[in-house]
């Protein structure tokens, strides 16, 4: 009888040690409600429990896979095939061109067809290791990828989803990532004990033409992997190590370490690829030219999935503006050679072209007027030309004299009213007249001669923060000089503030949060509202395209739908003696706007890529709260539960992009004074047939935008523009106006967060 009930006893023990090994349960409960969410991409969406996927069939791997960091993990894993759990709930694997698996930290990875299908055991795992209770850094589910990188095996699943279409690429530009990015300023971190150098990719996504959410973001290292995000998981807080050990590597905050991509090559949104010479030198071919060898830009475009056609021509610029045009053939002919000072030379193994001497940037371009033949390398962009390129010559800056220019003055812009005094000192042998406005705000103005300016504008990434598109200057005085004299302007008599009538708001969902604060001293009563409360507020609604231009400078279009700010504003109370608006983000970056900027009457330009006016719309200052960029389809405009603040141009060459403000949390209406644009000082040299070169000097030149013409008409936001760019992206295209010696200069300073500057005139 004994004998019989051991037996027994064994034969139960033995069957849970099987129920074990086949998917057995956690000992907690709740450990196997834990539900992982599978959806097709705008589609379907089901759910599964991990006690679910425990009763489908269990396969067991011997999993093994390499961190970038080199060392090896090995488990014991036990769980289904994803291709069965899809099946288990509808979805067929093969229908699909890729798929993407999330873990509860955030951490994403995207699986093209071509990865699940040289993968047998693609499965998600159980039980790790015998256990089927895993620890939390792994639970409540592992994929196992054999076969495949580190990065490939996500931990803490509980997200699928299911991609019928893999947005395509179609890159255009080629970048040398460091070149691109010189003049960033870099954040530090600690990475594996040492403080390291890491560039931001928000203000590398702000010097792309166009970025695509919806696209995915490429990452390939020198050891062959190659790893896709989301795009819009790239888009904040994600980072380039630059400096150290494992650089070029990708970090964010979703990264544990080892799980990243180290000695990256290159990467790539839907258009734009910045490439890393270094570490494309490890594994591509090299070709020798002359003493120097590289890799041909045709191999590193074909590399970084540029797809190269015959017909096609691309233009070669350099970081001190030189500019060549080739067709796609002689990219075969283009060597890209590192030098021993970290400069980045193309060289040539044929073909009539000019050597670059530091590359920033290889794009697609139109052919030129006559096939086969370099542009000069001092010419203009043809993609960046401008009206105000048509006025000005490519003649070197008022720093790099040469022997053509025989004659060198410097004066300040001298406007034609008795309202400018004028002072005359003299430095270095030159005559400087410093015209000076009868207010307290230009009487402190100090003249600088033309080669103290190379450094005097500071460098200052334009997405960083709202210094950007505005100055720090203090508020005018309230002092007023006429004729040297000084009259003391008292303030006046503040009648008593009006009674505040009940502002009558839609009411708010229950439990909804407040997504948007409108407080200051310039409105009659601080208000909170929700998204809902925005969304109601229907007769300020207005949906529309915005055309968007940056200062690198780069073109985009925009949609949204949302509210009307000045409609808002006006609803809520605005105090007729409101002058500057700043819009902050929940990340704390902020612009500002003078209260006519806001209010007044901005436009749409479809044609503003061509520096026209034609056919502009009138568009509002808006709160969208469905928002996209890179794009004129309305249909694209879609929701994330935030508002995007964004302002319309006031000529097709007006800075706008920097000034739009994401996940907008605060607006701050103030009375104090936003001031004016000051006036820019003059130099010029005469030119040996007799014409004048003549360069514009003023501190905040990064800031405001000088628009200028030569015959007699006042300038507007739609005339030439002297500063395209800035000193931080690219000062090459500021050059000289070249003006004949009877011919009258007008200037106007324009940029958000000040008052436009009085019309400046200016003859010889």
């Amino acid at each position: 009888m004994r004998k019989k009930l051991l037996i027994s006893l064994l034969l139960v023990l033995a069957l849970s040690l099987v129920l074990c090994a086949c998917g057995g349960k956690s000992e907690t409960a709740s450990y196997d409600d834990s539900v992982v969410t599978i959806e097709e991409m705008g589609g379907d969406v089901r759910t599964i429990t991990i006690g679910e996927l425990r009763e489908l069939e269990q396969h067991h791997l011997n999993g093994e896979y390499k961190r970038t960091t080199g060392t090896l993990d090995r488990f014991q894993m036990d769980g289904p095939y994803i291709k069965e759990i899809l099946a288990h709930v509808g979805f067929d694997i093969t229908e699909y061109e890729g798929l993407a698996i999330t873990g509860h930290d955030g951490y994403y990875c995207l699986y093209p067809r071509d990865i699940i299908e040289a993968t047998p055991d693609f499965m998600l795992s159980l039980k790790l290791d015998g256990e089927a209770e895993m620890d939390k850094e792994y639970a409540p589910a592992m994929v196992g990828c054999q076969g495949q990188f580190g990065p490939y095996w996500v931990k803490k699943v509980n997200n699928i989803t299911l991609y019928r279409d893999i947005p395509r690429k179609d890159i255009k530009s080629v970048w040398v990532f460091s070149n691109l990015s010189k003049d960033i300023a870099p954040v530090q971190f600690e990475y594996y004990g040492s403080i390291d150098n890491f560039i931001d990719l928000e203000q590398i996504w702000a010097r792309f033409d166009n970025v695509d959410t919806s696209a995915f973001f490429t990452m390939k290292s020198s050891d062959g992997f190659a790893k896709n995000e989301a795009m819009n998981l790239v888009l904040k807080r994600y980072y380039i190590k630059i400096d150290g050990k494992d650089a070029p590597t990708n970090i964010n905050p979703n990264i544990i370490l080892g799980m990243n991509v180290q000695h990256i090559a290159w990467f790539s949104s839907n258009e734009d690829a910045c490439i890393f010479p270094e570490e494309l030198v490890k594994y591509m071919t090299l070709t020798k030219t002359g003493e120097s060898e590289g890799v041909t830009l045709a191999d590193i475009l074909t590399e970084a999935q540029v797809e190269l056609y015959a017909d096609e021509y691309y233009a070669l610029r350099g970081m001190d503006g030189e500019y060549v045009v080739v067709p796609a053939s002689d990219l075969e002919k283009a060597v890209l050679c590192i030098e021993a000072d970290g400069k980045y030379s193309v060289k040539w193994t044929g073909g009539e072209y000019e050597n670059i001497p530091n590359l920033l940037r290889v794009q697609l371009t139109d052919a030129p007027a006559e096939d086969n033949k370099a542009a000069d390398a001092t010419a203009v962009a043809p993609e960046k030309t401008t009206a105000a390129a048509a006025e000005v010559t490519t003649s070197a800056v008022v720093e790099k004299t040469t022997a053509s220019l025989i004659e060198k003055t410097v004066v300040a812009a001298e406007k034609t009213t008795a309202a400018i005094t004028e002072t005359t000192t003299v430095v270095d042998g030159k005559t400087i007249v410093t015209a000076e406005k009868t207010t307290a705000a230009a009487s402190d103005a100090t003249a600088v001669a033309p080669e103290e300016k190379t450094t005097a504008a500071p460098v200052v990434p334009e997405k960083t923060t709202a210094a950007a598109e505005k100055t720090t200057a203090p508020a005018p005085e309230k002092t007023t000089v006429v004729a040297e004299k000084t009259t003391v302007v008292s303030e006046p008599t503040k009648a008593p503030e009006p009674e505040v009538p009940a502002l009558q708001l839609p009411p708010a969902q229950a439990g909804e949060e407040v997504i948007l604060k409108i407080t200051g001293d310039g409105v009659q009563q601080d208000v909170e509202l929700t998204m809902s409360q925005v969304k109601a507020l229907t007769e300020g609604y207005y949906e529309g395209i915005y055309s968007m231009r940056n200062n690198f400078p780069s073109y985009k279009f925009a949609v949204a739908k949302g509210l009307d700010v000045s409609y808002l504003l006006k609803l809520i109370g605005l105090k007729p003696e409101a002058a500057l608006v700043t819009v902050t983000a929940a990340d704390g970056f902020n612009a500002s706007f003078t209260v006519s900027q806001v209010m007044g009457e901005r436009y749409y330009y479809p044609k503003f890529k061509d520096g026209s006016a034609e056919g502009a719309v009138a568009v509002p200052c808006l709160l969208a709260w469905a928002y996209k960029s890179g794009s004129n389809d309305m249909e694209k405009a879609k929701e994330d539960g935030s508002l995007t603040f964004i302002i319309g141009q006031i000529g097709p060459r007006d800075m706008n992009n920097a000034a739009a403000v994401q996940e907008t949390a605060v607006i701050e209406i103030s009375c104090e004074s936003p001031g004016q644009w000051s006036l820019p000082a003059v130099a010029y040299e005469t030119l040996e047939d007799g014409s004048l070169s003549v360069s514009l000097i003023s501190e905040e030149m990064d800031f405001a935008k000088y628009y200028y013409t030569l015959d007699g008409s006042d300038p507007t936001p739609c005339s030439a523009q002297y500063n395209p760019s800035t000193s931080n992206f690219k000062p090459e295209m500021t050059v000289p106006i070249v003006m004949k010696a009877d011919q009258t200069l007008k200037i106007l300073a324009c940029g958000l967060g000040k008052e436009n500057s009085e019309i400046l005139t200016w003859t010889k």
